[in-house]
């Protein structure tokens, strides 16, 4: 949704990281920073298909955690054919962190 710019996510928000993957895949390898990755269920996460088609697509959420650093971070996306990387160059894609989901509670004791 975010496509023409650098996506700016706060902290505490999530996200769908939509991967379409060409010419008969057998395995992706996506790898979040430190920063995203506490909240993952690990910070490398890898995809085997068992039986590669020419398209595959995948959405993986992922959470920005609210102590992670502001800055920008990076997530990397590998694609394997038959054990060998398709790209030599992998997909870099950059979220930026700015700002925290908690600073639009106001709270009110009486």
């Amino acid at each position: 949704v975010l496509e023409p710019h650098t996506p700016v996510f706060k902290k505490g928000e999530s996200g769908i990281l939509n991967i379409t993957a060409y010419g008969y895949v057998n395995r992706l390898e996506i790898t979040f920073p430190e920063a995203i990755g506490q909240m993952q269920e690990s910070e490398k996460r890898t995809i085997v298909y068992e039986i590669p088609g020419y398209m595959k697509q995948e959405k993986i959420p992922f959470m920005i955690p609210l102590i992670s650093p502001e800055g920008e971070h990076t997530i990397q996306i590998k694609a394997y054919k038959d054990n060998m990387q398709l790209d030599t160059a992998p997909k870099l894609i950059t979220i930026n962190v700015s700002g925290s989901v908690l600073n639009e509670f106001r709270t009110r004791l009486r």
